[in-house]
């Protein structure tokens, strides 16, 4: 008989986070086709909605923009729009500062000179326009009503601050990582296989004398989705986040593969942190200095850092053996990621480990190895 993979035994909180989750991430994705069908139709006769709030944050998901559509769906009743009815139209939407101000700019845009469809067709996509309005009030308020209770499911459940620990992971993003990872430690055998599952892993492909490295396709394509913004918000919360992805576009990776190392990253600092129960430190590089070794042209500078064991940054040469102490899982400013164990750093051992002759091969360091000054 075959054997089939076991189901992982989450408990009932993480899968009533994972239906929320979902559920939340769908009505965001309804909001967005709801928005491109609105936005489609009215550049066919209301372009002057689309320039009076295409300065605007949201868009027509604004509160503002859906309000004035449902009151002046087309063209012709916009320009009959006077400053005091937009003034109420703003408090309506619930706006509460510059209404004023607000009011007399878009009484300006909806004034200008725009061209005009025949007064049936107009009447007729006023309509259409007022049937798509509505969708997008609905797919709105669910997106809305969704993140309020996944986000409140999520703040119960002991893992949250762990997640929340790591730089642009919110309520509502953190939530979506645990619901598709799950809170079973047994579930993942080691980081690499929680980063395949991810689909961050690359895969590679050797025949013969050619070999190839490709992005990973069969994934788990929501916790993919959200590891995409995840390390987009990092960049501008990390200094750490900032300079491994510069240091990625560096070597040649475009924007998304860069995005995709750093999510690799981070999905392997995540299960350290989950399995012992860590939280993420701060984004500092260690700055205390236990020992200093010097072998010829080498320095070898152990690192106390935060979490696991010490660091060593090697130059050249060989490297003396290491004992325990602590060590970290930030990503340092220097665009090495340090910390990432149960695993990792198979492929991240460093020629100090290698010349060592051959001792502790196949052993997996928990900690990393980041590049250090010589002398």
């Amino acid at each position: 008989m075959a054997a089939h993979r076991p189901l992982p035994a989450d408990s009932e909180l993480v899968q009533a986070i994972a239906v929320l989750a979902r559920a939340q991430q769908d009505a965001v994705w309804a909001r967005g086709q709801a928005h491109n069908k609105l936005r489609s139709q009215l550049r066919e006769f209301y372009p002057a909605i689309l320039d009076a709030f295409a300065p605007h944050k949201h868009g027509l998901c604004s509160r503002e923009a859906r309000t004035i559509l449902a009151a002046v769906p087309t063209l012709s009743m916009a320009a009959k729009l006077t400053r005091r009815r937009l003034h109420s139209l703003l408090r309506q939407a619930g706006r509460v500062r510059g209404i004023q101000a607000e009011a007399e700019r878009l009484h300006e845009v909806f004034t200008r000179d725009y061209l005009h469809q025949l007064p049936q067709v107009e009447t007729a996509l006023g309509h259409q326009t007022s049937a798509l309005v509505r969708q997008l009030n609905t797919a709105c308020d669910n997106a809305d009503q969704l993140e309020e209770a996944v986000t409140q499911a999520f703040e119960e459940h002991p893992d949250a601050p762990v997640i929340r620990s790591f730089p642009g992971l919110a309520a509502l993003t953190g939530a979506r990582v645990l619901a598709e990872i799950g809170d079973d430690r047994t579930r993942f055998a080691n980081a690499g296989s929680l980063k395949a599952y991810a689909g961050s892993a690359p895969v590679t492909r050797a025949s013969g004398k050619s070999c190839m490295v490709m992005s990973r396709k069969v994934k788990n394509q929501r916790l993919a989705a959200v590891g995409y913004v995840w390390a987009f918000v990092s960049l501008t919360r990390s200094p750490g986040a900032r300079a491994h992805y510069d240091r990625r576009r560096a070597v040649g990776d475009r924007h998304v593969a860069a995005q995709r190392n750093l999510f690799n990253r981070f999905m392997g600092m995540l299960f350290h942190c989950l399995q012992n129960a860590h939280l993420r430190r701060s984004n500092r590089l260690p700055t205390a200095l236990s020992r200093t070794y010097r072998s010829g042209s080498l320095t070898l500078i152990r690192v106390r850092c935060l979490v696991g064991q010490d660091q060593v940054r090697p130059g050249a040469g060989p490297s003396p053996p290491t004992r325990n102490a602590q060590a970290g899982h930030d990503i340092g400013e220097s665009g090495c990621v340090t910390g990432l164990a149960c695993g990792e750093n198979e492929r991240q051992r460093s020629a100090a480990d290698r010349q060592r002759g051959g001792s502790n091969s196949s052993a997996v360091s928990p900690c990393t190895y980041v590049q250090g000054p010589t002398v």
